[in-house]
């Protein structure tokens, strides 16, 4: 599950980069996006996802974060 979560994180993260590209594109009159609000909807939308999918990627590594930063906690006491 993890592998696909990762994978859906990417496909969402690169979705919402290119639909900002376009909105900035659109804001300096670079390029004329006749489907502004659903562009706008797909940016939203995709930077939902991209945020929930963070949230479980995070909640299933969660052992491992623990671990790693327990062996530099005890790593700096010593």
């Amino acid at each position: 599950i993890n592998r696909w979560v990762n994978l859906l994180i990417f496909a969402s993260f690169i979705v919402t980069a290119i639909t900002s590209i376009m909105l900035v594109l659109t804001e300096y009159k670079l390029i004329k996006a006749q489907f502004l609000s659903n562009l706008v909807f797909i940016h939203n939308f995709t930077g939902i996802i991209f945020i929930l999918l963070s949230i479980l990627h995070i909640y299933l590594k969660w052992q491992f974060y623990v671990t790693f930063f327990k062996c530099y906690i005890l790593k700096d006491k010593k």
